[in-house]
């Protein structure tokens, strides 16, 4: 009767242990699966944030070609209508600069890169004399981009 006693006693030490190296495993793959599961996560976001800027080249490329093209191909044209088409494909423009930097400011891209890419073009666009009357600081319709003019020149900051 003892030997059964401890052969019964002996299957469930064995049967606790087996559980409880069961749940320790299943935590350990638990914590496992969650981290690649977050790492997939950045990777997913990470690309997005890639899409959003390759978009956003891609707007502001296309804005400054169709501005250089109506500027070449209304040269000749009426002086009062060519001066409304310029003016379109310029506003065009300056809005594909407009919105590139409202991205940046709701931290929609990666701000540092973005930054590298994007200062000496909007530095330009904002001092330039063609394009300085469209960033008057309170007449403009360009707040995004005078804010991060502001943000990346304002060396009272």
């Amino acid at each position: 009767m003892d030997w059964q006693y401890v052969s019964i006693l002996a299957n469930c030490i064995i049967a606790v242990m087996a559980i409880v190296t069961f749940l320790f495993n299943t935590i350990e793959i638990s914590k496992k699966y969650n981290k690649l599961e977050l790492e997939f996560s950045k990777l997913q976001t990470d690309f997005a944030a890639g899409q959003v800027e390759i978009a956003i080249r891609t707007m502001i490329s296309n804005a400054r070609n169709n501005y250089l093209i109506a500027a070449k191909e209304n040269s000749n044209e009426d002086a009062a209508l060519s001066k409304q088409i310029l003016n379109a494909s310029l506003e065009d423009w300056l809005n594909a600069y407009d919105e590139a930097c409202a991205k940046y400011l709701d931290c929609k891209i990666d701000k540092e890169r973005f930054k590298k890419m994007y200062s000496v073009e909007i530095k330009r666009i904002v001092e330039e004399e063609g394009t300085k009357p469209y960033y008057d600081s309170i007449t403009s319709s360009y707040k995004s981009t005078l804010k991060v003019y502001n943000e990346w020149n304002n060396l009272e900051g």
